[in-house]
């Protein structure tokens, strides 16, 4: 089933038959004594049987075989042709759904309950290629569903390229002037957060992760934080994970530092934001899978243990030094404050901004 669609779509046919079995009078496995055929037909109507012979004699099993595959075929075909006749006194709706968007191009969906017609896509999307052509739109947007896997091929062939994919679709481009094209890339920044959170004894929390990303770093005391889900705020990431490793509860008090990389990991870009919490509890239950070792600190402690020259092969029970200098920053210097406001839709989202003059204005000066 699998060959006979993708040998269909590569080659552009509207049908193809594919088999695959044993004839005799050998056999690889010890357990046959006898042939089989397993064929399948791809098509605008598609099929497979498997065919059982009661002996091993190769010729008449080729000839036998060879009848079984083509009078499938013969019946998909008379099926198909009766399909059209009924399809022309009742057309079918498209298969592709296409909404023009602001900015003179197309977006191209897949009817999900037609992800096997393999024919019917291909001969809908060269029409509607060359008609957007003709009538100068631009870039093109196509998302496949995971269970419309088989035309990825069809529409790789006919220009398109992947832009991003997700757990349940794949979204392909297509660029239609002879340009180079100004589509927007795919998310190319992972986000990650990292919380000074302080208790009411001005302690820091740190962490031990179980298992760091570099030798060198392994048994570091450090932030705790993580990457960023779809949908957080720097506050609620860096919340939920101090609350996933250690069980501590926390709320924001602002935005002390960032950090912005470059070539990370799936040569992504790497911003990191560190936000002083302050600790709404204080007992501390690590997550096993996660830490090694979770504890409030003093800047005292926290001075001690930060890393010093003789420190270049391992970080071992040490503070790192980019840590420590976060950590210094969220404690004495001045943070950004979040608030909600709405954006253009009317919706509330998180606005990150320099603290209003009223809150420091009658500090002293020299």
């Amino acid at each position: 089933m699998a060959l006979a669609r993708r040998k269909r779509v590569e080659i552009g046919a509207t049908w193809c038959i594919c088999e695959n079995g044993a004839a005799g009078p050998t056999f690889a496995y010890d357990d046959l004594d006898a042939g089989f055929s397993a064929i399948f037909v791809s098509g605008p109507v598609e099929r497979g049987l498997l065919v059982r012979s009661p002996h091993a004699e190769r010729e008449t099993n080729m000839w036998g075989f060879t009848r079984a595959a083509l009078e499938l075929l013969a019946e998909c075909v008379a099926e198909a042709t009766a399909n059209e006749a009924a399809a022309a006194a009742d057309p079918p709706p498209p298969l592709l759904q296409i909404t023009e968007d602001r900015f003179g191009g197309v977006e191209v969906s897949v009817r999900p309950e037609a992800c096997w017609e393999v024919s019917g896509f291909v001969e809908e999307l060269h029409s509607n290629l060359e008609a957007w052509r003709v009538a100068g739109k631009r870039g093109v947007w196509l998302q496949l569903p995971l269970t419309c896997h088989a035309y990825v091929s069809a529409a790789v062939e006919a220009g398109f390229a992947y832009h991003h994919a997700t757990a349940d679709y794949l979204e392909l481009t297509c660029w239609l002037p002879p340009t180079p094209s100004p589509l927007p890339r795919f998310a190319f920044t992972m986000i990650g957060v990292g919380g000074v959170v302080v208790n009411g004894a001005g302690e820091v929390l740190m962490v031990q992760e179980k298992v760091s990303p570099s030798a060198r770093t392994q048994g570091a005391w450090k932030l705790p934080g993580g990457l960023a889900d779809p949908g957080e705020d720097f506050a609620q990431t860096v919340a939920r994970e101090v609350r996933e490793e250690t069980r501590v509860e926390a709320t924001l008090d602002g935005v002390a530092t960032m950090r912005h990389s470059h070539g990370r990991r799936f040569s992504q870009g790497d911003l990191y934001v560190v936000i002083r919490l302050r600790a709404t509890s204080e007992a501390i239950t690590i997550d096993p899978a996660e830490l090694r070792a979770a504890r409030w600190m003093s800047r005292a402690e926290i001075d001690k243990l930060k890393e010093g020259p003789e420190d270049a092969a391992s970080l071992d029970g040490k503070v790192s030094t980019a840590n420590y200098e976060m950590i210094q920053s969220a404690l004495d210097g001045e943070l950004i404050e979040g608030v909600t406001v709405p954006n253009s839709k009317g919706v509330g989202t998180m606005v990150y901004r320099a603290r209003p003059r009223a809150a420091w204005v009658d500090m002293p000066c020299d």
